[in-house]
């Protein structure tokens, strides 16, 4: 399980993420759910250990390392922005790299590498890849050295929809072998037909939690849940109106 307890995350003087909490048990898909700078990907990065986490606590399987970045690095698995990778390597080189550097496997877990259809890229320069393959590339580091958590901010964007599907089934797969995946996401669909919980965050706090008997309620009407989550967005964004 993953649990997050009360992090705040600063950026230069500003604090941009307050007081989040949430967990993610092993076979479980969390989402978080917001507008752009509501702080879903400063929560991502924070907890792989790109950003100092300023206060709170971060556990893995009951085990404390809130503040150990390198541990956060090693042990959550976390997809790079697209636009980050090295351009003058090809996709094969890359995942080659990645492997070495966690001893492991470049081309598994297997489902995944079939469902992004990572072959079909190894001999490609990634500087003259389209950002949809990019994020191809991107979201399978992610998974390299199986990790006992992963975070994938946006996972679905660039990706065409026959891509996306595959992608939502192979991650559908790799959670319920037991994984547990947090994925940051704008979609109200995708967050309430693949999450079994999330919450809504607004500018940097929580503004909602959604527990599985709501998701649930979503799948069923995703119209109403619609209207659920865009009143507490409002109700947040403007608390006098």
């Amino acid at each position: 399980m993953l649990q997050v307890e009360r992090i705040e995350v600063s950026i230069g003087r500003r604090r941009i993420v307050r007081g989040v909490s949430f967990e993610a048990a092993a076979g479980e898909w969390f989402g978080l759910l917001g507008a752009n700078g509501s702080g879903k990907t400063t929560i991502l990065r924070a907890l792989n250990g790109r950003l100092v986490i300023d206060a709170g606590e971060v556990r893995l399987a009951g085990q404390g390392i809130g503040r150990d970045l390198e541990a956060l690095a090693t042990r959550i698995g976390f997809a790079p922005p697209p636009d980050s990778l090295p351009e003058e390597l090809t996709a094969g080189e890359l995942l080659t790299l990645v492997g070495r550097a966690r001893r492991a496997d470049p081309r598994a877990p297997a489902a995944l590498y079939r469902a992004l259809d990572v072959a079909w890229l190894q001999d490609q320069p990634i500087g003259a890849m389209s950002a949809g393959m990019r994020q191809r590339v991107c979201l399978f580091t992610a998974f390299v050295g199986e990790p006992e958590a992963v975070l994938l901010d946006e996972p679905f964007n660039w990706l065409d929809p026959v891509a996306a599907y595959d992608l939502k089934a192979a991650l559908r797969g790799w959670v319920d072998a037991g994984g547990a995946l947090v994925t940051a996401v704008h979609d109200i669909a995708a967050f309430a037909t693949r999450c079994e919980r999330g919450l809504l965050l607004h500018d940097g706090a929580v503004v909602k939690t959604f527990d599985p008997a709501e998701m649930a309620a979503g799948r069923t009407d995703i119209l109403r849940f619609e209207d659920t989550v865009y009143e507490a967005f409002k109700a947040a964004a403007h608390p006098a109106a």
